[in-house]
C-alpha cells in the first residue's frame, strides 16, 4: 500500500511539473522561498513540525528535528543567491537597517537559537506575491526581492512534552513603483501545538497583521486580519501524514475567506518526502491541486559531528495547479545548506 501511494504521488507530481504552462505572469511562475513544503501540501501545514517555513502557520511549531544537543544555534545558507546580486547591491546607496536585513536575509534567510525549553528563530527576506518589480527580471534578482518581501520573528516557549506556545512578528516591506522610500508594516500571530499522542497533533493560531498586508497574505497563503486557524494532523502508520487546515476559521460574515485545506506527505525513509494536496479558493471559485517533492535529514540524532552534503543538504520543492479557465501553474523551491 505504502509503496502504491508513493507512486501515485511521484506520477502526480511529474505531470504537474511538466504541464506547459501558459498567461502565468513570471513573478508568479516560480519563487525561492522556505514555504515550499508548505505550498506542496496546499497550506495544511498548522500541525506540523521540523521545517523552518511552517513557523508562518504555527509559531509554536519546532523548525527542525530535535537533536538533544543544546545550547544550538543553527543558520541557513541560501546558495541560490548570486554574488553578482551581493556585489551590486553593496554599490549601492545604503538605505538603512532594513536594507541590510534584507541583505543579510538573501545569504541566511533562517538562523534559529535553540535551547531545551525554548528557541528564537528568525526568517528573513520571504517574496511577497504581486511583486511590481519583478514582472520580466531574472529569477532571484535582489533588487525586486528587496523592495517586496516580509521578516519573521519567532520565540517559541516548550511547556513540556505535548504541549508549547509560540508568538511571532513580522515586518513587511514594500516599495510601490515610482516611489523612492519603502512602507513598512507590522503583525503578530499567537500560537499553541498540542500533541496528546505521537500520531495526532493540534495547532490553533491567531493573526493580527497590518491591513496593508493583509490582502498579501491572504493572497499567497489565506490567511487574514484578525482570525483563528486551526490545523490537525494524523499519522496512521510511520510514513504517512494526513493533515487538515481550516482557514479563517471564525469568519462567520465572511464566508469567502473561510477554507478547507487538505494535504498529505509519505516519506519512505528518513531522507526523501512525495505530497499532495488540495483546497477549493472560495473567494475566486478555483480548484487547487498541490504536489511536492522534499529531501532533507530527519533522523532524530546526528550521525557525525564534520560538515556532511548529505546531512546539511535541504532541498524542498511544490507546485500548484490552478484551474481558473484553464492550467496555471505556480512553482517554489527551496535549497539550503545547513550550517
Amino acid at each position: 500500500m505504502v509503496r502504491c501511494l508513493f507512486t501515485f504521488l511521484l506520477f502526480l507530481f511529474a505531470m504537474m511539473a511538466i504541464v506547459p504552462v501558459n498567461a502565468v505572469e513570471f513573478d508568479h511562475y516560480f519563487q525561492n522561498t522556505l514555504l515550499a513544503r508548505s505550498f506542496g501540501m496546499a497550506g495544511a501545514v498548522s500541525a506540523l513540525d521540523h521545517w523552518p517555513g511552517t513557523l508562518l502557520f504555527n509559531a509554536a511549531a519546532s523548525p527542525f528535528m530535535e537533536k538533544g544537543e543544546y545550547p544550538e544555534f543553527k543558520a541557513m545558507l541560501n546558495p541560490v543567491t548570486s554574488l553578482e546580486s551581493l556585489y551590486k547591491l553593496g554599490t549601492k546607496k545604503y538605505r538603512g537597517f532594513g536594507d541590510l536585513a534584507g541583505q543579510a536575509g538573501l545569504v541566511f534567510p533562517f538562523v534559529s537559537l535553540n535551547q531545551e525549553i525554548y528557541q528564537i528563530s528568525l526568517m528573513l527576506t520571504q517574496p511577497l506575491p504581486d511583486n511590481p518589480h519583478a514582472s520580466g527580471r531574472a529569477l532571484g534578482d535582489a533588487d525586486a526581492l528587496l523592495d517586496w518581501h516580509y521578516h519573521l520573528i519567532t520565540a517559541r516557549l516548550k511547556l513540556d512534552s505535548r504541549v508549547s506556545i509560540g508568538s511571532s512578528g513580522y515586518m513587511f516591506v514594500t516599495r510601490n513603483p515610482g516611489d523612492e522610500r519603502h512602507q513598512t508594516a507590522l503583525g503578530t500571530s499567537y500560537s499553541v501545538m498540542i500533541r496528546p499522542t505521537e500520531s495526532y497533533q493540534a495547532g490553533i493560531s491567531y493573526y493580527n497583521i497590518h491591513e496593508k498586508a493583509d490582502s498579501l497574505l491572504f493572497s499567497y497563503h489565506r490567511v487574514i486580519d484578525n482570525t483563528l486557524n486551526v490545523g490537525v494532523s494524523f499519522s496512521p502508520f510511520d510514513p504517512l501524514t494526513i493533515t487538515c487546515d481550516i482557514r479563517n476559521v471564525d469568519e462567520e460574515e465572511n464566508t469567502k475567506a473561510r477554507e478547507l485545506h487538505t494535504g498529505l506527505e509519505l516519506s519512505p525513509n528518513k531522507f526523501f518526502s512525495v505530497r499532495g494536496g488540495y483546497y477549493f479558493n472560495n473567494s475566486k471559485s478555483d480548484h487547487v491541486f498541490t504536489a511536492g517533492i522534499g529531501y532533507m535529514d530527519r533522523r532524530p540524532f546526528k550521525q557525525q559531528k564534520s560538515f556532511s552534503v548529505r546531512e546539511n543538504l535541504m532541498f524542498q520543492y511544490g507546485v500548484q495547479a490552478i484551474y481558473d479557465n484553464g492550467l496555471n501553474l505556480l512553482h517554489y523551491a527551496t535549497l539550503l545548506i545547513q550550517l
